[in-house]
């Protein structure tokens, strides 16, 4: 893609791994040192597409966002990129595994002709979304309903429909059913992929066996335990 005007910045709106371990449970058994390792995967992921590009790019996490809703924190955030002399904004987050940096690209093109872009979840929430300077309105922007099945609608009352781009329906990942539905659509080369299958496997396997009701112990060889000494008490 040619180069794009640098008046255009990229807003990756990110919790911390450990912060999104503990807000989603990528597992079925809840183990939270595997949970934080997909956390990490993930965001290491989303980090390296928008470095991919072209464009200049801002990572805010809760340890840097201001305010006290959702809302109330993005919009600050949109605002600081404002504040530093862009006049467009293409925010992602960090649990979309088809947000490619071709994608955010072309969402950033779009910007240039029209006044938002918006990828849709299908849950009713956005995965990507641009905007412009000059028709961001941070109280507005606070009042959307976030990390709910209306963002997508409340976003799209924002503007006239002819001012919208609407991008391809994509879908995050917030549990072990979203892991496991969308990491066999991923290239068999993709380091994600390779990370996540061998993860989602044995997260199966421990998961049938605790949730197995005739099962009454767990063989100790399949953790690779061995039997206590025995005791010198009688």
């Amino acid at each position: 893609m040619d180069q794009l005007p640098n008046h255009t910045a990229l807003l990756l709106f990110s919790r911390t791994s450990a912060s999104e371990a503990g807000e989603k449970s990528f597992l079925p058994n809840k183990s939270s040192k595997q949970n934080k390792k997909i956390a990490e995967q993930l965001i290491k992921r989303s980090v390296q597409n928008i470095k991919a590009t072209t464009l200049p790019y801002f990572i805010i996490n809760e340890h840097k966002q201001v305010g006290n809703s959702f809302g109330e924190k993005l919009g600050n955030a949109i605002q600081f990129v404002f504040d530093q002399g862009y006049k467009k904004v293409v925010v992602t987050g960090n649990d979309c595994l088809s947000l490619s940096r071709d994608l955010i690209e072309k969402a950033a093109a779009s910007l240039q002709t029209t006044d938002m872009v918006i990828s849709p979840t299908e849950k009713g929430g956005a995965s990507l979304i641009g905007l412009t300077q000059t028709t961001f309105n941070q109280n507005h922007f606070q009042s959307i309903r976030w990390q709910t099945q209306f963002t997508f609608h409340d976003l799209l009352a924002l503007h006239q429909p002819s001012a919208i781009c609407q991008l391809p329906l994509l879908d995050d990942i917030n549990d072990f059913t979203d892991l496991k539905k969308q990491v066999p659509h991923l290239s068999k080369n993709d380091s994600f992929r390779c990370f996540a299958e061998g993860i989602i496997t044995s997260a199966k396997q421990v998961f049938a066996i605790f949730s197995n009701p005739f099962t009454r112990s767990v063989p100790h060889n399949l953790f690779g335990l061995k039997a206590p000494p025995a005791s010198s008490f009688s």
